[in-house]
């Protein structure tokens, strides 16, 4: 459902804001300056589809029908395109990382792994073909100084962490509160990360406990064998590490949904 109203919108601000061009800032498809909400608008329900389809279990009873399957087989690609036109490298390696530790676990047999050949194939595809629009920085997926420097990030949370020490030991232990450290900091930019800024927000007692709760919903999710929720879980940890604040509602709510799944769930 949450696919299908997300497809909606998307496909409606398409066609109402002039096209594709429109919603491009800067080389990447967004709203307005806001990437990473879309790439995350469009990576969360593709998860579900993606990691259901090569799990071979659904997290939802709606995609074990056929026709639902090829209507959720289109859902997959509009959001693939959609993450892969935002060029958020961070969720994209995410998303490799997910799939391939998936595939692991799962053990599937050649269905699960043809499938994961034609998602990458069409991936490929679909960025040459994007390429070939002049409309998107691509190149920006290929450069190695951009992953070296982490497009800005390693110097932000640099600064941040420099600036955090010079504050000294009750900040270093209770941080600077929700949203503060880029105003401590003189800068206009916040954490761009949701696992860090946690530290820079609630100090190392917040990391950690950020760090027991994330340990826990894991561990819940490994025992019981549940691998997709276990899965989608793992990758957006990973996403969120290069994205977000520590007031991430999303993070925490797509973790309630996966600990809920557990229950209607059939292990595999």
């Amino acid at each position: 459902i949450l696919g299908y109203i997300c497809s909606a919108l998307i496909v409606f601000g398409l066609m109402s804001s002039g096209g594709l061009a429109s919603f491009t800032d800067n080389g990447r498809l967004s709203f307005g300056e806001h990437v990473k909400d879309l790439a995350f608008t469009g990576a969360i329900p593709m998860s579900f589809i993606l990691f259901s389809f090569i799990g071979k279990k659904f997290l939802f009873c709606n995609m074990i029908k056929n026709y639902f399957k090829i209507v959720d087989g289109v859902l997959l690609a509009l959001f693939l395109m959609i993450v892969l036109m935002t060029l958020a490298r961070g969720v994209i390696l995410a998303f490799v990382a997910g799939t391939t530790l998936l595939l692991i676990l799962s053990r599937q047999g050649t269905k699960s792994i043809m499938l994961f050949i034609v998602v990458a194939s069409f991936a490929v595809y679909a960025y040459f073909y994007l390429e070939s629009l002049d409309l998107f920085r691509t190149e920006r997926m290929l450069a190695y100084d951009e992953y070296v420097s982490g497009n800005g990030r390693m110097e932000i949370w640099t600064y941040h962490l420099k600036k955090m020490y010079e504050l000294g030991g009750q900040y270093i232990l209770l941080g600077t509160g929700p949203g503060n450290i880029s105003r401590i900091s003189n800068t206009d930019y916040y954490g761009h990360s949701t696992i860090l800024d946690y530290y820079f927000s609630y100090g190392i007692f917040g990391l950690l406990t950020l760090f027991l709760i994330e340990l826990q919903v894991l561990k819940k999710l490994f025992r019981r064998c549940f691998n997709i929720p276990f899965v989608i879980v793992f990758t957006f940890i990973l996403a969120y590490n290069t994205h977000g604040g520590a007031a991430n509602t999303s993070f925490f709510m797509l973790q309630a949904l996966m600990l809920a799944s557990v229950k209607n769930t059939r292990k595999t």
